[in-house]
């Protein structure tokens, strides 16, 4: 029980994949279990549980480790097949449980877990809309007047789940919890589960993720359906009527389910540019490597090389988003075909277990196996938008397939063997050799960590010894190597004479390594212009620029400051300061939306760093109120123009109706909210500007222009004589309507979080001189 938890909750879930906890914890409590019971099979002398599923698992396994030791980087992918070799150990280890009598508490112990979830999931919906726990809540601003929320949550269980992680999980729980009421005599438990699977239904619903509702649909239909039949084969009419009757209301509510998705979020079943770009880099690796694939674990990585940057400004994920494209890219078409195997041999399994429990007595282990198909299609169905192989996705996989294949038991001559146990003796090894190298590896990453903590404001020399010895103790893992280059080039930067050749000589020899990390390169540019080495630092720039070339700073720092605003039009006051030409280029653009370049002359105007004659704004004005009349994309214009008449103009008025407009076209904008709260508070309309900014922070409450407004608000309203924090420009007019407040010289964390699922904290280098 205790395991199964951890593992719902903290062991297996995305919190512990990024690093936080070390993974001798993970070691201790979910493979100790597993250790322990190998042990007792040596030592009793009972042989290694067999089941229908040993040849094609034996297959998959060595296979899953011949590519993990011939991939392009053998690091990574040994330590990626660790979870899925430890869920093949935890499924014999939970069939020799069941066999010996714990059936029923592996499935109250799931069931347990469905509650705690489903528990979690409405107190989480109920502090979004009435607030509590760190959430401003909806009900608070907008009232019974108002109750509607303006923008709809992606439920998640932060930092456990993501809300593509929790869809998978409940997908997965709602056929259980249908299985748990069939099987409930008393009236109150069938009551109970009801709830229950009610609550998992909702949760699932608000995730908004489109595998989760093609899970859901799969699994609560082929729990219908597989009851259905068993009650067809039971020839009792009414019962037939009543799951007809079932069945029919199963449909609407599955219809009602891709109604409202669709409402609030209405490209939720489309297939966008990125998973587009991702299932064709999958292809294309496969391509490249049909036999072996890029390695178990390598997609994340691989896929900076086979994307498509030119076309996809934003393509940084871990999977192919699709299962059997992911199989397919990392392991091959032999890995491919020995999934498919391993199903079919699953399936069939299934089958005949279904097929030997005909009796009336047999009705619960018959619902129990429809449960365990249910759920596997919820898997399988998801698996076409996703890729969840984290354990506490897996964890139902192994519970119910274990369940599946425990029956037939063997008899009870057959568990016990006088000859040498060899498959426990190789689990045992295996489990022993990989515990080493984990508690290994912690070491490294606690030595990175204590480097990471020394850099803001802290030892740097100290920090420099930490990351060399994280690299000594893990030297084939790259992110060591990274980082022991990043501390060098900030020490490089205080006594370049000791330390810059170093630094260089570092981030060559980690970029040779990860030439696909464009911080890298920026920093690597940083560090020969420190050495008066300018060729060399452009075309370090133009490294960076060919990975990520919507990136509008790497434009900037390669001095082509058009195409840096075309991609990042907060960079106006910038390129005004560097150079006036190029920001006066981009104002007479005709083929830019003359939104964009209204917004830039209003940035570069209200910031002091150019001035702009009226009669330029007069004729951008102009143009975006013509654009406005054309363009099916109205906020931009409205958003702009409404900066205009309040940074430039002056008027009040004028801003509120452009701000009013904009947000009415677009009530999920929360950049316009804000600017429009600056104006109310301007006029000293606090309750007003307080509602909007409120409604700002409920739309993106990560949002620190947001959280400064209302502070501002609240001195004013209290009358401190505190001077309130500056308020950080809300450029962004794209459709999202997101204020993305983040500085633009701030480095993303994308890369390294994706590739290595370890703390990390890399930035620009102080080198570059960026503006403040």
């Amino acid at each position: 029980m205790f395991v199964v938890l951890y593992i719902t909750f903290i062991g297996g879930t995305d919190f512990a994949r990024t690093g936080p906890i070390p993974d001798s914890v993970h070691l201790i409590i979910i493979a100790g279990p597993i250790v322990l019971w190998l042990g007792r099979l040596i030592r009793t002398g009972r042989a290694f549980p067999r089941t229908a599923l040993d040849t094609p698992l034996l297959v998959f396994v060595a296979w899953l480790m011949f590519t993990a030791l011939v991939a392009q980087d053998r690091r990574l992918s040994l330590e990626a097949i660790w979870p899925v070799l430890l869920a093949v150990l935890g499924f014999y280890y939970v069939v020799d449980l069941i066999r010996r009598g714990w059936e029923r508490h592996l499935w109250a112990a799931l069931g347990l877990a469905a509650v705690i979830v489903a528990g979690l999931c409405m107190l989480k919906l109920a502090t979004w809309y009435v607030g509590g726990l760190g959430m401003p809540g909806w009900f608070p601003i907008g009232g019974l007047d108002d109750p509607v929320p303006v923008s709809m949550i992606r439920l998640d269980l932060a930092p456990a789940m993501t809300p593509n992680t929790l869809g998978n999980f409940l997908a997965m729980l709602i056929p259980l919890t249908g299985v748990y009421f069939l099987t409930s005599r008393r009236r109150v438990t069938r009551g109970i589960w009801g709830v229950v699977g009610a609550a998992l239904i909702i949760a699932g619903a608000f995730t908004l993720s489109r595998g989760a509702l093609l899970g859901l649909c799969a699994g609560i239909g082929t729990l219908i359906a597989l009851r259905l039949w068993q009650v067809v084969q039971s020839a009792e009419q009414r019962t037939i009527i009543h799951y007809v009757i079932v069945t029919g209301i199963a449909l609407a509510g599955g219809i009602g389910l891709f109604v409202f998705m669709y409402s609030y979020r209405f490209n939720a079943l489309a297939v966008g540019s990125i998973r587009q770009d991702t299932w064709r880099s999958a292809l294309d690796m496969a391509h490249d490597h049909p036999v072996v694939g890029v390695g178990p674990g390598q997609f994340g990585y691989q896929l900076w090389t086979y994307r498509d940057p030119q076309t996809v400004s934003w393509n940084q994920v871990a999977t192919a988003h699709n299962l059997p494209l992911q199989v397919l890219s990392e392991t091959g078409l032999p890995g491919l075909l020995i999934v498919v195997w391993l199903g079919g041999a699953f399936l069939w399994m299934w089958y005949k277990n279904w097929c030997t429990a005909p009796s009336a007595a047999s009705a619960e282990q018959r619902l129990r196996l429809s449960g365990t198909l249910a759920v596997l299609a919820a898997y399988v169905a998801h698996g076409q938008f996703g890729v969840f192989m984290l354990p506490v996705t897996l964890l139902p996989l192994v519970i119910l397939g274990a369940y599946t294949a425990a029956y037939p038991a063997p008899s009870p001559a057959a568990a016990y063997t006088h000859r040498h146990n060899r498959i426990a003796w190789g689990a045992l090894l295996i489990t022993g050799v990989f515990s080493v190298w984990i508690l290994v590896m912690d070491v490294a990453q606690a030595r990175m960590m204590v480097s990471l903590f020394e850099l803001p404001d802290g030892d740097l020399p100290y920090a420099l010894e930490l990351a060399e010895s994280a690299r000594t103790w893990d030297p084939d893992l790259s992110l060591y190597a990274l980082h022991e280059a990043y501390v060098l080039g900030l020490l490089a930067d205080d006594d370049p004479e000791t330390y810059l050749d170093r630094a260089i000589e570092a981030h060559e020899s980690a970029l040779a390594q990860v030439p696909t990390y464009d911080v890298g390169w920026v920093n690597l540019s940083a560090l020969y212009a420190q050495r008066g080495d300018t060729d060399a630092a452009h075309d370090a720039i133009q490294r960076a620029v060919a990975i990520s070339p919507f990136n509008g700073l790497y434009w900037f720092l390669l001095g082509d400051y058009q195409r840096a605003l075309e991609k990042q039009v907060s960079l106006a006051e910038y390129v005004a300061e560097a150079d006036p030409a190029s920001l006066t280029t981009f104002l007479n653009d005709e083929t830019i939306d003359p939104d964009q370049r209204l917004l830039a002359a209003v940035l570069a105007s209200s910031s002091g760093a150019m001035t702009i004659e009226d009669n330029d704004f007069a004729g951008l004005v102009r143009l975006v109120e013509d654009h406005l009349q054309r363009s099916p994309k109205k906020y931009p214009s409205r958003y702009a123009l409404g900066r205009y008449a309040f940074e430039i103009l002056g008027d009040d008025e004028q801003a509120l109706a452009w701000f009013s407009l904009a947000i009415d076209g677009f009530p999920t904008a929360d950049a316009a909210l804000i600017e429009r709260a600056k104006v109310y508070l301007a006029q000293g309309d606090l309750n007003a500007a307080e509602h909007d900014a409120k409604t700002a922070l409920f739309i993106n409450s990560e949002s620190d222009t947001n959280k400064t407004v209302l502070q501002q608000i609240d001195q004013q309203r209290h009358g401190s004589n505190e001077q309130p924090d500056d308020i950080a420009n809300t450029e962004d007019t794209t459709e999202t309507g997101k204020s993305g407040d983040q500085s633009p010289w701030s480095a993303g964390q994308d890369f390294p979080v994706i590739v290595y699922a370890r703390p990390s904290q890399f930035d620009f280098l102080p080198q570059l001189d960026l503006p403040d």
